[in-house]
């Protein structure tokens, strides 16, 4: 049941992560650093997976 709650969590986290990259990068990075919009949307959108990892894993650790 703990896997199921971790798993729930973070896919919770990257979809509302997912969808503030996207809304940056299409309404200031898209505007304002054009060159850079895709690297840039690249880079949050993989460190929203490795750190939704970390947020999830610490929520959802067991209390002791």
């Amino acid at each position: 049941m703990q896997a199921t709650r971790l798993l729930a969590v973070y896919l919770l986290i990257i979809a509302v992560g997912v969808a503030i990259v996207v809304a940056t990068g299409l309404l200031v990075l898209d505007r304002s650093y054009h060159s850079m919009s895709v690297t840039i949307s690249i880079f949050l959108y993989f460190a929203v997976f490795f750190f939704g990892w970390k947020l999830a894993v610490r929520l959802t650790a067991p209390r002791h």
